[in-house]
């Protein structure tokens, strides 16, 4: 026995939920994108964050490099002297001879931080 062929109405009802469900997927997969983007950019700016504290601390460590070599009496670094700490590394940018100002960059990726201490 065939079947029975649908009415208009009811294929028009169909039509206007497939729509429907079309138009509420849609919606979603937008909520969803628009959600992502934003989470993607926060971990962009905490890698930087992270790099720049590593740069800090690679500074910081050259510091303490040139004040402990000073008070122990070994020879300090020269110059553009360049120590590699894993990914990080220290510049010794200058190095005052008795008095002046000591200036160390550390480098960690793309961030650098210096440091400047007055030694009198």
């Amino acid at each position: 026995m065939p079947r029975p062929r649908p009415s208009r109405a009811q294929i028009s009802r169909r039509g206007v939920a497939m729509a429907t469900v079309l138009l509420v997927v849609m919606i979603l997969g937008l909520t969803v994108a628009a959600s992502v983007i934003p989470m993607a950019q926060e971990s962009d700016l905490a890698a930087v964050r992270v790099e720049t504290l590593r740069a800090f601390y690679a500074a910081e460590s050259g510091a303490n490099i040139v004040l402990g070599s000073s008070y122990a009496g070994v020879a300090l670094p020269e110059e553009n002297d360049q120590i590699a700490l894993g990914a990080q590394s220290i510049v010794f940018l200058q190095i005052p001879a008795d008095t002046g100002d000591l200036i160390i960059e550390g480098r960690s990726g793309l961030a650098s931080r210096r440091i400047r201490i007055e030694i009198e």
